[in-house]
Protein backbone atom coordinates (compact mmCIF):
# COMPACT_ATOMS: atom_id res chain seq x y z
CA UNK A 1 0.00 0.00 0.00
CA UNK A 2 2.82 2.47 0.64
CA UNK A 3 4.50 1.38 -2.70
CA UNK A 4 1.10 2.34 -4.17
CA UNK A 5 0.89 5.65 -2.34
CA UNK A 6 4.36 6.26 -3.34
CA UNK A 7 4.22 6.07 -6.81
CA UNK A 8 1.19 7.56 -7.20
CA UNK A 9 2.52 10.28 -5.33
CA UNK A 10 5.47 10.08 -7.65
CA UNK A 11 3.31 10.40 -10.53
CA UNK A 12 1.04 13.20 -9.78
CA UNK A 13 4.95 15.14 -8.74
CA UNK A 14 6.01 14.41 -12.21
CA UNK A 15 2.96 15.90 -13.64
CA UNK A 16 3.31 19.33 -11.64
CA UNK A 17 6.87 19.24 -12.66
CA UNK A 18 6.28 18.72 -16.41
CA UNK A 19 3.73 21.14 -16.64
CA UNK A 20 5.84 24.24 -14.91
CA UNK A 21 8.78 22.87 -16.55
CA UNK A 22 7.19 23.11 -20.24
CA UNK A 23 5.98 26.94 -19.01
CA UNK A 24 8.98 27.82 -17.89
CA UNK A 25 10.59 26.64 -21.40
CA UNK A 26 7.87 29.04 -22.80
CA UNK A 27 8.87 31.76 -21.45
CA UNK A 28 12.27 31.42 -20.99
CA UNK A 29 12.59 30.96 -17.77
CA UNK A 30 15.00 28.01 -15.81
CA UNK A 31 13.36 24.84 -15.43
CA UNK A 32 13.40 22.72 -11.55
CA UNK A 33 13.71 18.88 -11.01
CA UNK A 34 11.94 18.51 -7.71
CA UNK A 35 12.84 14.72 -7.73
CA UNK A 36 15.06 13.03 -10.18
CA UNK A 37 14.89 9.21 -11.07
CA UNK A 38 17.88 8.27 -8.85
CA UNK A 39 16.31 9.87 -5.88
CA UNK A 40 12.93 8.13 -6.54
CA UNK A 41 14.37 4.04 -7.22
CA UNK A 42 16.33 4.94 -3.54
CA UNK A 43 13.07 5.93 -1.80
CA UNK A 44 11.68 2.99 -3.59
CA UNK A 45 14.26 0.46 -2.02
CA UNK A 46 14.37 2.03 1.48
CA UNK A 47 10.26 1.96 1.73
CA UNK A 48 10.70 -2.05 0.57
CA UNK A 49 13.33 -2.66 2.54
CA UNK A 50 11.32 -1.32 5.67
CA UNK A 51 14.22 1.54 6.67
CA UNK A 52 12.55 3.94 8.00
CA UNK A 53 14.65 7.34 9.10
CA UNK A 54 14.97 6.97 13.64
CA UNK A 55 12.26 6.68 15.04
CA UNK A 56 10.09 6.38 12.39
CA UNK A 57 8.02 2.32 12.04
CA UNK A 58 6.30 3.06 8.45
CA UNK A 59 3.04 3.81 10.60
CA UNK A 60 3.81 7.50 10.27
CA UNK A 61 0.35 9.74 9.30
CA UNK A 62 0.48 11.11 5.87
CA UNK A 63 1.39 14.89 5.16
CA UNK A 64 -2.65 15.07 4.30
CA UNK A 65 -4.02 14.19 7.60
CA UNK A 66 -4.77 16.96 9.99
CA UNK A 67 -3.15 16.72 13.57
CA UNK A 68 -3.28 18.29 16.99
CA UNK A 69 -0.11 20.60 17.92
CA UNK A 70 1.90 18.99 20.73
CA UNK A 71 3.78 21.85 22.10
CA UNK A 72 6.64 21.60 24.99
CA UNK A 73 6.16 19.79 28.04
CA UNK A 74 3.70 17.51 26.54
CA UNK A 75 0.40 20.36 26.36
CA UNK A 76 -1.86 19.41 23.44
CA UNK A 77 -3.33 22.41 21.70
CA UNK A 78 -6.28 20.91 19.10
CA UNK A 79 -6.65 22.28 15.86
CA UNK A 80 -9.69 23.82 15.54
CA UNK A 81 -12.48 24.40 12.18
CA UNK A 82 -11.75 20.68 11.08
CA UNK A 83 -15.79 19.83 11.81
CA UNK A 84 -16.48 21.06 8.52
CA UNK A 85 -14.02 19.34 6.92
Amino acid sequence: MILTNLRRQRDRMRAIQRAVNEAAVTLGRPTIDILNEEETRRIVELIAAQTWPDGWDGTESHADVPLDKILRGGAVQPLLGLEEM
